[in-house]
């Protein structure tokens, strides 16, 4: 192992990639998931039902019949090769299934807390900041754990949209 990871430059590259497109996702599917997650579990939004469904189908999507469009909408923009380009196609994929797992927690925390936090003057971003979302940091962990192993283990958004060597995440780079 001292010889083929710790000696090898490509393989040290790979992993340090690796690293920045699965913290880079887990962050920004954190981010995005815990505001939808409670909006879904808390809002009376019209077309809630529809939303999850939504979510649910694009779990049963293939990441390779996402990949093609992908490509063609980052190189149009000039992403690909980019990190950002990678984080972006690993969010599509674990956004929606961090949203799913995240609602349910979110259903869990009692609203008189949030409606107590909201008589004592606090803004409603305020409560779900200091009240809910401490509550639910189970949940929160859970998700960015999944998201960070769906990223790393991701292949075909990485084979897709990266030909330079020095951003190709482990698992290119072991297949090459």
């Amino acid at each position: 192992y001292a010889e083929a990871v710790f000696d090898n430059p490509q393989v040290l590259t790979a992993i340090r990639s690796s690293l920045i497109i699965s913290v880079g996702a887990m962050v920004v599917t954190l981010l995005l998931a815990a505001p939808a997650a409670y909006a879904l579990a808390r809002l009376r939004l019209r077309g809630g039902a529809l939303v999850i469904l939504l979510l649910l189908i694009s779990q049963l999507l293939p990441s390779i019949v996402i990949a093609g469009p992908l490509f063609v909408l980052f190189s149009r923009i000039g992403l690909v090769n980019s990190y950002p380009a990678l984080i972006l196609a690993d969010v599509s994929i674990t956004l929606p299934f961090a949203v799913i797992v995240l609602r349910p927690f979110f259903l869990t925390v009692p609203s008189e807390l949030e409606s107590a936090a909201l008589v004592d003057g606090s803004t409603r971003f305020g409560a779900f900041w200091r009240i809910t979302l401490p509550l639910v940091r189970p949940g929160l962990i859970t998700v960015g754990v999944f998201a960070f192993l769906f990223t790393w283990g991701e292949f075909v958004f990485a084979l897709s949209l990266t030909t330079k060597e020095e951003i190709q995440p482990v698992t290119v780079a072991l297949n090459r």
